[in-house]
């Protein structure tokens, strides 16, 4: 699957959730007992409903955005990783070798905010996705 395909996926999950927040608050609105029937939206006020729907509405804005940031991470490393094989296939030196191998098996334990940083460098023009 493309990145812009994950990334397509998971704005349509979190749109999808943002609705049925819309749902559920408007069912407590109205007390509709029907739509509520097997929820947990039964047994609470609908004060504490509301507050539940809003808590959750906000840790779904959170999870999108960490879900956005991993994917565009986890992109960052492939990438990287495949520079690192084509520079070494080009030049198989011993020093290439290694920085091949440390980018390969170590990128995992870097900071990102280092990595970001040499995007300012002439060199990062080609890196940069």
């Amino acid at each position: 699957m493309s990145s812009n395909e994950i990334l397509q996926e998971i704005w349509q999950s979190y749109q999808s959730t943002i609705d049925c927040f819309k749902i559920a608050d408007r069912s407590v609105d109205k007390v509709d007992y029907h739509l509520l029937h097997k929820t947990n939206f039964l047994n609470i006020s609908p004060e504490k409903a509301d507050e539940l729907i809003r808590k959750s509405r906000l840790a779904a804005d959170d999870y999108v955005i960490l879900s956005l940031w991993a994917v565009f991470e986890r992109k960052l490393f492939e990438y990287l990783q495949r520079l690192s094989q084509k520079i070494s296939d080009g030049n198989g030196s011993a020093l290439n070798k290694r920085l091949q191998y440390k980018i390969e098996n170590e990128i995992e334990y870097w900071r990102l905010d280092d990595i970001l940083a040499h995007r300012k460098c002439k060199a990062s023009k080609e890196i940069m996705i």
